[in-house]
Parts: structure tokens; C-alpha cells; sequence
């Protein structure tokens, strides 16, 4: 059983053993890594407005974690926090991970890969972000869900070619 710390009010049990927690050197490392690819300062305390959105999606979305488990089935990835104290945990691929990110909703968290080919975030707002390989799967992910009617929460949709339409 691991017992998420930073605040996270949780016991959560965790079947396979599918979420460990990461090493502390190996996160230190890891996260430098993540603040040189990915934001624009390495020295800010709130990461996401800090974000290279150059080539991102981004949507409203209160609950996408059947969005993320099919995206994020097939991969090892490793969710952290706004700070570099907090932990960092490892989730092993062919899983879901949707049970796990539900646990932590109520808190901006990360998401990416040992090679940091995307990153995913989820802030306070219910705002998806998308940067690398995760973001045409988003992006494809609007359009499909659009051509059903669907709208994020604040009203917009996408079009055949990509484009957000209010």
C-alpha cells in the first residue's frame, strides 16, 4: 500500500504494484530535466503558467481521466507536483492510470515520460494541457469528441481541421 504524502488526504491501494514512488536523486535529476525541456524558467514556483505552449492543446475539462487512460495505457510515466519537494511517483505502463490521477484532482499535477516526449498537465482551473507527442492526440481527441456534440466547459469545440470554434 503507498500512502500519498504532500497533503494528498489518502490511502489508496494499489493493485500489481503499478505506482512506486521515486527515488529522491533519481527525481532531483529527472526534474531539472523536465524544467529544461519544458518551461520557459527553472526558478519559478508555480511550473504550469511557466509552460512552453508553443506547439500545445489545451481543454476544459473537469473529469478527462478516461481521455488520459488511452493515451497513457501503454506507458511508464511518472506524475509530479508544482514542487520540487513533493513527490514524484513512477506508474507502470499497460495500466490505468486513471485511478490513481482521480486521487489527486484537486491538485495541479504533471505527467510524462522517462524520454520527456510529451508533457500533460492538469491545473486547480480543470484545464488539460497537451505539449509534444501528447498534444495531436489531444487535438485529435477534440475533434472526435466534437463531431458528437460535445463541448469543453467553457463552450468550445473543434473543428474537422483543428480548429477551436465557440
Amino acid at each position: 500500500m503507498i500512502i500519498l504524502e504532500n497533503g494528498i488526504d489518502t490511502s489508496v491501494e494499489f493493485p500489481g504494484k503499478e505506482v512506486e514512488k521515486v527515488q529522491i536523486r533519481q527525481e532531483v535529476t529527472f526534474y531539472q530535466k523536465i524544467l529544461d525541456t519544458f518551461f520557459q524558467s527553472s526558478n519559478v514556483r508555480i511550473l504550469w503558467p511557466e509552460a512552453d505552449t508553443r506547439n500545445s492543446i489545451s481543454i476544459c475539462e473537469k473529469s478527462p481521466w478516461a481521455l488520459l487512460d488511452e493515451f497513457l495505457f501503454d506507458k511508464e510515466i511518472f506524475v509530479f507536483f508544482d514542487n520540487p519537494n513533493n513527490n514524484m511517483y513512477r506508474l507502470k505502463e499497460n495500466s490505468s492510470k486513471s485511478f490513481f490521477l482521480k486521487k489527486i484532482q484537486f491538485y495541479t499535477f504533471y505527467i510524462t515520460n522517462e524520454s520527456l516526449d510529451f508533457l500533460i498537465y492538469f491545473n486547480d482551473a480543470n484545464y488539460l494541457c497537451a505539449i509534444g507527442t501528447a498534444e495531436p492526440w489531444l487535438r485529435n481527441k477534440a475533434i472526435e469528441l466534437s463531431k458528437t456534440g460535445w463541448k469543453d466547459a467553457d463552450g468550445f469545440y473543434w473543428d474537422e481541421n483543428g480548429t477551436k470554434l465557440r
